[in-house]
């Protein structure tokens, strides 16, 4: 899936350091950070399990592109209906150009993102744990293996905002 980025990233001030990057899956960890920048060719990565959730809380800008990995730890099942907030935010500008992991790693569900806030106003990242349909899961992973880019039409913009 390949989506590319609808708004410019041109920041005023320099970055400050990247929080380091989640540990192994099944470790999940909350960083917090003054701000926050993730260029066209960056990954944030962020683990899921029964223990928690990798979180970042970011007090001032984010600034997000790139590409959004999440991964399961072992015995770690979503259920429909579950909100799993990955980023807080002072304020944001962009989001993430393409997704990962965001369907085919649990059976009939995916993971829908929701992005909320502004360059003005806090918000969040979330996913939302959704049901497919009976069979289009093995549709759409039929069509990733092929290179089919099905599920950027299919889910529209990654991250998109949600009113």
């Amino acid at each position: 899936m390949n989506v590319s980025s609808a708004y410019p990233v041109v920041p005023e001030d320099p970055p400050r350091p990247q929080p380091d990057a989640p540990l192994a899956p099944g470790e999940p960890r909350v960083r917090s950070v003054d701000s926050l920048w993730y260029r066209p060719s960056d990954t944030a990565a962020f683990t899921l399990a029964t223990t928690g959730t990798d979180r970042i809380d970011v007090t001032g800008l984010a600034i997000l592109d790139g590409t959004l990995t999440i991964a399961l730890a072992e015995g770690f099942v979503p259920v429909a209906g579950d909100e799993i907030t990955l980023l807080t935010y002072g304020s944001v500008r962009g989001h993430f150009a393409a997704g990962r992991g965001l369907y085919g790693q649990s059976g009939d569900l995916w993971f829908d993102v929701v992005q909320t806030g502004d360059e003005t106003t806090a918000g969040s990242l979330k996913l939302v744990v959704s049901r497919f349909l009976p069979g289009l899961n093995a549709a759409i992973s039929l069509a990733d293996a092929l290179g089919v880019d099905s599920a950027a039409g299919f889910f529209g913009k990654i991250g998109r905002a949600h009113v």
